[in-house]
């Protein structure tokens, strides 16, 4: 609710000066500016970071751009909306359409959203990019930055954001974290000679380079 109310204040700070207007006058032309896409942009304000603590930025793209996606939100998809992901604290942030403020929607209501022709699904409260969807098995990937503390003896020195992955494999609800060829096995026991048999013929590579098409190789061989 408090995000809600600083949102309102903010939209009200870029309209034009109109001392008269009431507190229901200025919703109403909130509502009326964003229509059907308001509910969507009543979520926290997001909080910048500041430029002179960071050596980069935690967004997927690290210029923190935003770039035109779709957003299922409550079970309605909102398209052509500006976004942009947020890999430390593993947020969604919107902007609304006069780029007045940016917000993060609530994550719970957040079903699915794409950018860039990449699909990120909220499995279990963490967005996390889509893979591969098939019949039963599910892979993504977790996309996420980690901050390289600089040492406290050099203190003027920015933190820098380093960059992570890991390979998640759904299925039946059950969801592993994949690293190689080993954990695939142990994820699905009775194919264990079939997974290393494959494996070898088509001489996958598990390395970080390779990981995530040959893991996939797999999963999808396991579905046929």
């Amino acid at each position: 609710m408090k995000g809600y109310i600083l949102f309102l204040l903010c939209f009200f700070l870029s309209c034009l000066p109109a001392e008269s207007q009431t507190r229901q006058e200025i919703i109403a032309q909130y509502q009326k500016e964003l229509g059907d896409y308001a509910s969507l942009f009543t979520g926290k304000v997001e909080v910048p970071y500041d430029a002179t603590s960071f050596n980069s930025l935690p967004y997927l793209h690290e210029d923190g751009s935003f770039r035109k996606g779709t957003v299922c939100f409550g079970g309605v998809p909102y398209e052509q909306v500006n976004l942009r992901i947020d890999l430390y604290m593993n947020q969604l942030v919107v902007e609304t359409p006069q780029k007045h403020l940016k917000v993060v929607p609530q994550k719970e209501k957040t079903s699915f959203f794409t950018i860039d022709g990449q699909r990120f699904v909220n499995v279990r409260g963490t967005f996390v990019r889509e893979e591969y969807a098939g019949r039963q098995c599910q892979l993504y990937s977790h996309l996420y930055r980690v901050q390289d503390v600089p040492d406290t003896q050099q203190s003027r020195k920015r933190v820098q954001f380093k960059s992570k992955t890991a390979l998640w494999l759904v299925s039946d609800g059950q969801v592993e974290i994949i690293k190689d060829l080993s954990d695939l096995q142990s994820f699905f026991p009775s194919r264990k000679e079939d997974i290393r048999q494959y494996a070898k013929e088509m001489n996958l590579k598990f390395n970080a380079k390779n990981r995530i098409a040959s893991i996939r190789a797999i999963v999808e061989f396991l579905e046929r």
